[in-house]
């Protein structure tokens, strides 16, 4: 997992320098380094987490990509504090340890 771990914070670290300054979504999700993120598949989830807890980000994307899943309420879309506390509940429900960085393995999902 340390390689996984080292390759998903080159990418996520190439990401965040080349749309720090868009505001464009689809420039934020179209960048190569964040499609190699989803590439990973679940492998990337705990990292994703993570971040998104320590770091916040547009990670939403990404997530529904990776999972096929989408916690958050319609009518909360677009409300970036809410979205993020959904998927976040979402992840500890799911057995994903957003705090150790890692998933539990008894909450295999």
């Amino acid at each position: 997992m340390e390689n996984e771990e080292k390759k998903f914070q080159m990418l996520a670290k190439k990401w965040k320098e080349a749309t720090l300054f868009t505001s464009s979504m689809t420039e934020i999700i179209d960048n190569m380094s964040y499609r190699e993120i989803i590439d990973m598949g679940k492998d990337a989830l705990s990292f994703i987490f993570d971040d998104l807890k320590k770091n916040g980000g547009h990670w939403f994307f990404a997530l529904r990509q990776i999972t096929g899943d989408d916690p958050v309420r319609p009518e909360d879309h677009g409300h970036y504090e809410k979205m993020r506390s959904f998927w976040l509940d979402w992840a500890e429900r799911n057995g994903y340890n957003v705090d150790a960085n890692k998933k539990r393995d008894d909450c295999f999902a």
